[in-house]
């Protein structure tokens, strides 16, 4: 659906102007929630000024 589904909803919007936006738009569940992880950061920060680095070292060689 995706895409076309919401094509139809902005459709059926403009078509029916009275209607209200609570019913053709309605509130999804939440299915699931992201929380952050200040340790993972840690770690990804640290490998990606690895990589920054070496990126920076090698670039002269690609070009």
């Amino acid at each position: 659906m995706g895409p076309a589904l919401g094509a139809a909803r902005l459709a059926q919007i403009a078509v029916n102007k009275q209607t209200p936006l609570a019913d053709v738009l309605p509130q999804l569940p939440l299915e699931q929630a992201h929380y952050p992880d200040a340790q993972r950061h840690a770690v990804y920060q640290q490998r990606r000024e690895t990589f920054r680095r070496l990126y920076q070292q090698l670039l002269p060689l690609m070009s």
